[in-house]
């Protein structure tokens, strides 16, 4: 409370036709005047009106972080089952196209079977290892990716060559497991070719993508549905945020996979 003199309390009566009851505090205190209690207790009022909108609206804007927090755990989660699902349909149509090759080749040459049969099983043993992980570092994958080539050796001999450029490489760098070879096997459906007119596939390291770019002969016979390539594409999108670039032209076919790191990849 604000104590005033009787000479203040004259010069407020001056400006006033009203008379105001007065309020003696004890028996020697100044006596306060009812209108300057009532416009002081009218302040407090304000005042804790205003401290209870601030935390109102301060208790509100952490309640809508929250449910932030939760719905973007919700999509993450959405995410990863999607990715799941992705992974699981790529496996399987890379593990399809590679029995119907070692079926061909039992009923022609057992021993080159028998060869086929064991780095494959090898190179899926090392994948499926990865299978949990969305992302591995390229340098990984490039290294199953020779057990791989070993594999295409064995089933095109002359008529395949793939050659890797790797000058820049980091290490930080990292990309969905199989990537690679299952765009080396497109490369391979989509296309004639033989010991004479040769398909070349050509791995290219970039700072922020890989290149895998072939020649084109495009096969009469293709009766794949693409299923491979888009479902790499979408697990490019659900963990990048970016996309394949496919480009393509009667002689050439080229598909850019972006890369990524741990700090840059979206957390799924």
């Amino acid at each position: 409370l604000f104590l005033f003199s009787s000479k203040d309390l004259i010069t407020a009566r001056a400006f006033s036709s009203i008379s105001y009851p007065h309020l003696r505090l004890f028996n020697n205190a100044p006596v306060i005047s009812w209108l300057h209690f009532a416009v002081y207790s009218l302040l407090g009022l304000i005042n804790g009106g205003f401290i209870l909108i601030v935390r109102l609206y301060l208790y509100s804007q952490e309640k809508l972080h929250q449910q932030k927090i939760q719905l973007r755990a919700v999509e993450q989660e959405n995410q990863r089952a999607q990715l799941r699902l992705l992974q699981t349909q790529i496996d399987p149509h890379f593990l399809f196209n590679n029995l119907n090759t070692l079926y061909s080749l039992i009923n022609q040459d057992r021993k080159m079977a028998s060869d086929y049969l064991l780095h494959l099983s090898g190179y899926l043993r090392r994948s499926f290892e990865q299978e949990s992980r969305p992302l591995i570092p390229l340098t990984k994958e490039l290294s199953e990716l020779e057990h791989y080539l070993e594999i295409l050796k064995i089933r095109f001999s002359d008529s395949l060559e793939i050659v890797i450029n790797e000058e820049y490489q980091d290490l930080r760098s990292q990309i969905p497991p199989l990537s690679l070879a299952e765009l080396i096997d497109n490369a391979v459906k989509h296309n004639n070719f033989d010991a004479k007119y040769p398909l070349f596939v050509i791995i290219t390291v970039f700072s922020d993508k890989v290149e895998v770019k072939n020649n084109r002969n495009k096969s009469n016979t293709d009766n794949s549905n693409g299923v491979g390539l888009e479902n790499l594409s979408k697990c490019i999108k659900l963990l990048t945020n970016k996309s394949l670039v496919i480009t393509e032209s009667p002689e050439e076919y080229s598909v850019k996979v972006p890369l990524t790191n741990r700090k840059a990849a979206k957390a799924v």
